[in-house]
């Protein structure tokens, strides 16, 4: 029997029971529908969290220094360790495993722009700082270079929200406003971007100078703070010993203490994260598998009625020379178009469903729902093998028929 042949039996057959049919193949869209929607906006969530992560810095380090717990050489515990800026500048070459390596000065200090006054946390960077923490500056504008490090230029690049308090909807970019009775020049704005961690507060409310500048402009000659990523994001635990090492060679003190340098390594989190989605991922994969599984049954139970009905036409087929494997094969087919037609109704359904969504300021909060194509694929093979399982018991059922009883049996 050809291909079409079978799935003419089966469309005449279904045409018969058209309440039992529907309520299946709308069992097994739901099923579908569940599991795509599920999966699509549990890996939508991910991103979205992952990218606000990434906001902060992929893969970074930051270190501050504190108060050594350990005596060292003569030196008592308790000593409060001073970091400056040379300090920072001579890591790249004690550690190797470094990709970008930035130190950073803090304070709140008073900015003028015209009569107006404002309060704004300031930090002094050198110029890697940027790629390290996702700092990207606004078409028109640019961020601090290494000849604004040299030359100690006056020269500030501003997070988006401060810009607009500071300047309201004119072009910062080459206005100046005034830091410690000096004039500043405005080289950049950041593009803005959703961000949810942070020390010290958001990017977007606070402006960087070239850390050589602020040693000039200000008398605080001792970095709080220290930036850094390696060069391969699986070995930055190797980096982070290594930059610690190289510093109580400097600063004189054991390397043993871990209270000398509180580290936040950003790739920890970042793998604890993923752990945490993966579970989530597969909770609710298992969820929407089961609930196609129930479409499945839904599509075996259906299958067998149709075996019970039509057995005196598999009787027949077989008495006159259909094998068994014939028989198996046309009602597996049969079952794989009726899993078939409503999975892919479902997904057609679910397609909908996101496209809609992704319309609505409901993916601010939630992340924009897809599906990677290596989890589409095994979606796809979870529904083939319940296809396939749905239809083979009936099948085997209808191969194993003996011609003679089932020809009696026929009405």
């Amino acid at each position: 029997m050809s291909l079409r042949d079978n799935l003419g039996e089966l469309w005449r057959e279904l045409r018969g029971q058209k309440l039992r049919a529907l309520l299946t193949l709308g069992a097994v869209a739901w099923g579908t529908l569940s599991l795509v929607l599920l999966l699509a906006f549990s890996f939508g969530f991910e991103e979205l969290f992952a990218n606000r992560q990434r906001a902060l810095g992929d893969g970074i380090a930051i270190a501050w220094p504190q108060r050594t717990t350990l005596s060292w050489q003569g030196f008592p515990r308790g000593r409060t360790l001073s970091l400056r800026h040379a300090d920072v500048r001579a890591l790249p070459d004690a550690v190797p495993e470094l990709e970008a390596i930035s130190a950073e000065f803090t304070i709140t200090e008073r900015v003028r722009t015209g009569a107006a006054v404002h309060r704004v946390p300031l930090s002094g960077v050198d110029e890697s700082f940027a790629r390290l923490r996702q700092l990207v500056p606004q078409p028109g504008g640019r961020w601090l270079s290494a000849t604004d490090s040299a030359q100690r230029r006056r020269v500030i690049f501003l997070g988006d929200a401060l810009a607009r308090r500071l300047f309201g909807a004119v072009d910062p970019v080459g206005r100046t406003l005034v830091l410690r009775a000096a004039a500043f020049l405005v080289i950049g704005v950041m593009v803005g971007k959703d961000q949810d961690s942070d020390y010290g507060g958001l990017d977007r409310d606070r402006a960087w100078i070239p850390a050589t500048t602020y040693g000039a402009v200000f008398t605080d000659p001792f970095v709080d703070d220290v930036v850094f990523r390696a060069r391969d994001p699986r070995r930055q635990a190797e980096c982070t010993a290594a930059v610690v090492a190289a510093l109580a060679r400097r600063l004189r003190f054991d390397p043993s203490d871990t209270e000398a340098l509180s580290v936040w390594d950003t790739t920890e989190q970042q793998r604890m994260m993923f752990f945490i989605f993966l579970a989530f991922h597969t909770m609710l994969g298992v969820g929407g598998g089961f609930t196609a599984l129930v479409g499945g049954l839904g599509v075996a139970h259906l299958m067998h009625l149709l075996v019970r009905r039509r057995t005196g036409e598999i009787g027949l087929k077989m008495a006159l020379g259909a094998r068994p494997t014939t028989i198996r094969r046309e009602w597996l087919l049969q079952a794989a178009a009726l899993v078939g037609s409503g999975a892919g109704g479902g997904v057609l359904l679910a397609v909908a469903l996101i496209a809609v969504l992704r319309a609505t300021p409901i993916t601010a909060q939630v992340g924009e729902p897809f599906l990677p194509p290596l989890l589409a694929a095994a979606v796809a093979g979870l529904l083939a093998l319940i296809g396939f399982v749905a239809g083979w018991l009936p099948a085997r059922a209808a191969s194993r028929l003996d011609p003679v009883l089932a020809l009696r049996s026929a009405p």
